[in-house]
């Protein structure tokens, strides 16, 4: 009874200060019920012994609570005779008396009403608040009313005694000394942080609406002395419903002081451990969260920069931060000192870079030997190693760039790294000014890795909007998430109505690439088929909006419901370089490129690769990196054929990726892989139609497996016999057989 009678008479406190505290405490009481469960809801519980104990000392709490009844009134009243007013005391006592009696009752019938109605969290708190306010009503009715000079009415007794209530401004002045005291000796005594941070009013009021002086100054140097502890304190004001502010200025200034201190490139690479603090659990405004994260990717690419194997890699990634940080700056925000520091630092570094660049590799290193896109928005086309596609961007201008009525939807269909993804990157500069294209990749987290339809349309018009500004200046409207939240298909086609008003004479051409990450989201679960209903009704009836697929499968290759989803689509498939483009791509990459190469070097890249881009950027990446650690120049020494031979085994490691993925997800299959060792393993490198058939006993399954192969052109039939296509491909297949 001790501790029920000590927990009730602090009860209204903490009502009053951690009203959040405690309904979580009350929830706990049936975890398996909603949060503000209500006591219908949890009648199978009163079968529970804990919980009827629960329950039961809950409402033992109220009734002590009320207790509080007679002080609140003794020292409202006090307020009114400080102020000059008389007060019939006799009276107020009185008053109390009726206000004490008629609280408990009432109070705890009103917390069991109210716990039925609203929940029994809500039903306790309004309970004892009710109560407390019936007592303080009643007793100084009766002692203002009747006994105070002026005839004090009733509400304004309500009045005052809410006003200072509801909004706890009778606790702001300590609150104020507290703060100012705790930040003021914080700055003198930085040990004191934590016993200062046990004092701070935002851990023991929940309801403080102005800020609180001091608040984020404690917090940093919280930090900075106890970083563990400054990331709880951090998280615990950042959920505060008024204070989250302070914790928002305290990680500002953890990052702008950090940030100014950087003075070399070295110190600019451990940026990033200054941000150990940046998690998902530290809530942060959207603007402020993507500034730090910007700032933090160019730390990472110094890091990546001071970290390189090659003085190339190092200028790249010294180009990418200063890329980076260029656009941070066009933005208007926080840190514009320090990055205009930052600026100069990785200036000075990316000259020294690249004049060790022109000792270490006086052959530029320009090929693209990771798989990356080709965008000519990263550099001019002159110093972009892109050849060829010319009959492809053809087919492209005619089938999207026709009349209404004549446009047709395409199906860009290609092996991975055959250059799918350059030549939509590269459409915005090839179609006229009256196409808004917008790339949508669909292997991006806020497209394909959305985790409902709503987060996918929601990110698709985004990226449509941002698009159709960035490549044709053009302001398209907004699509909110809650109209998708209430029906997204429906908002989404009210939304393309306002897009096609807003595009005039302009035709948007949507360039969904990965077009297969739809079919997985649907396997999962995430969509349904209403999305292809959707693209199909947008293919047949939007007057200005083009649709362009592209991906590595035919259509015939997904479910059944995708060919009815894109029945009108027209196929244009993306194979090998032509020779002649893929010479010119090995011999003149970009302007001024100096001849590296002996013609008979030149046929065996043709040779080996088959002209496939993504193989040919990487042989000869190999074979620059080769000439250059060898201190190998023209007209001493130029590449040959050897020299390619002696690169293969590196070019196998280095596109291990690639290899691994035709082999694994590409062939089709076990048949199909058997097939591929049977070709590549003969001699010769070619087996007829006979042999073939000595693979797999099922004619079904190899007929199936042969002509996958086929169609993903890894193999190729020549007259009555078949060979893997690539050369290199053949000799990864011949060493996956021998391991």
């Amino acid at each position: 009874m001790r501790d029920i009678a000590l927990s009730g008479l602090w009860l209204p406190l903490r009502l009053y200060l951690q009203p959040k505290a405690f309904r979580a405490e009350v929830s706990a009481l049936a975890p398996d019920l909603p949060a503000d469960y209500r006591l219908w809801q949890a009648r199978h519980k009163w079968r529970e012994p804990a919980f009827r104990r629960g329950l039961g000392r809950l409402l033992l709490q109220s009734a002590v609570a009320l207790l509080w009844c007679p002080p609140v009134v003794l020292v409202v009243l006090g307020v009114f005779g400080a102020l000059g007013y008389d007060v019939n005391w006799a009276l107020a006592a009185v008053g109390v008396a009726g206000g004490v009696a008629g609280g408990v009752a009432g109070g705890v019938a009103l917390g069991v009403a109210l716990g039925v109605a609203l929940g029994v969290a809500w039903g306790v708190a309004w309970g004892v608040a009710g109560g407390v306010a019936w007592g303080v009503a009643w007793g100084v009715a009766w002692g203002v009313a009747w006994g105070v000079a002026g005839g004090m009415a009733e509400g304004v007794a309500w009045g005052v005694a809410g006003v200072l209530t509801a909004t706890h401004a009778v606790n702001l002045l300590l609150q104020y000394v507290i703060s100012l005291a705790s930040w003021l000796l914080v700055r003198l005594f930085p040990r004191l942080g934590p016993a200062l941070w046990r004092l701070s009013p935002v851990r023991w009021d929940e309801v403080i609406l102005l800020p609180l002086p001091g608040l984020a100054g404690l917090l940093t140097a919280l930090y900075r002395n106890s970083p563990a502890l400054g990331r709880v304190a951090l998280a615990e004001v950042a959920a505060h419903r008024y204070q989250r502010r302070a914790a928002y200025r305290a990680l500002a200034r953890l990052a702008d002081e950090d940030a100014n201190v950087v003075t070399s490139l070295p110190a600019l690479a451990s940026f990033e451990g200054g941000l150990e603090w940046l998690s998902e659990e530290v809530p942060l405004p959207d603007a402020l969260r993507n500034r730090l994260l910007r700032m933090r990717d160019v730390g990472r690419e110094v890091d990546g920069a001071l970290n390189s194997d090659s003085a190339t890699n190092c200028v790249r990634r010294l180009a990418a931060a200063a890329d980076i940080l260029e656009s941070l700056r066009l933005q208007p925000g926080e840190f514009g000192a320090a990055l205009a520091r930052w600026s100069g630092i990785i200036a000075a570094g990316l000259e020294e870079a690249r004049r060790q660049q022109r000792v270490e590799e006086p052959i530029p290193q320009v090929y693209i030997s990771d798989g990356r896109p080709l965008n000519p928005t990263d550099r001019p086309e002159s110093k972009l190693p892109f050849k060829g596609r010319r009959a492809l961007f053809r087919q492209l201008e005619a089938a999207l760039g026709g009349a209404e009525g004549q446009r047709a939807t395409v199906l860009l269909y290609g092996q991975r790294r055959t250059g799918k993804t350059s030549v939509l990157l590269h459409l915005p500069r090839r179609l006229g000014s009256q196409m808004v294209p917008a790339f949508l990749d669909l292997q991006s987290p806020n497209l394909g890795g959305a985790k409902d339809v709503v987060g996918l349309l929601g990110g698709l018009a985004d990226k449509v909007v941002d698009e159709a500004h960035r490549h044709r200046g053009i302001g398209l409207p907004a699509l909110g998430r809650k109209v998708l939240t209430d029906d997204p298909y429906p908002a989404l086609d009210r939304w393309l109505d306002q897009v096609e008003r807003a595009l005039g004479e302009r035709t948007l051409l949507l360039c969904l690439d990965e077009f297969e990450v739809l079919e997985r989201a649907i396997r999962d679960g995430r969509l349904d088929t209403r999305i292809l209903s959707t693209l199909r009704n947008v293919v047949q009836h939007r007057r200005r909006i083009a649709v362009l697929f592209s991906g590595s499968h035919w259509i015939a290759e997904l479910p059944p419901y995708w060919a009815s989803a894109l029945i009108t689509t027209t196929m244009l498939p993306i194979s090998f370089l032509e020779e002649t483009d893929t010479r010119e791509l090995i011999e003149t990459p970009v302007d001024d490129f100096p001849a590296i190469y002996t013609p008979a070097a030149v046929d065996c890249i043709v040779q080996v690769t088959h002209c496939q881009p993504y193989l040919v950027q990487l042989t000869c990446a190999q074979l620059v990196g080769c000439l250059n650690a060898a201190h190998r120049m023209p007209p001493d020494s130029f590449v040959t054929a050897e020299d390619v031979d002696t690169v293969i085994p590196e070019v196998l490691e280095r596109g291990q990726g690639y290899f691994s993925d035709l082999w694994h997800n590409q062939a089709g299959g076990d048949v199909a892989r058997r097939v591929l060792e049977t070709l590549a393993c003969a001699p010769g490198g070619q087996v007829d139609r006979v042999t073939i058939r000595s693979v797999e006993r099922d004619e079904s399954a190899l007929r199936q497996a042969v002509e996958t192969l086929r169609r993903r052109e890894i193999i190729e039939r020549t007259d009555d016999c078949y060979r893997v296509t690539v050369p290199l491909v053949a000799e990864y297949v011949r060493r996956q057989v021998l391991v």
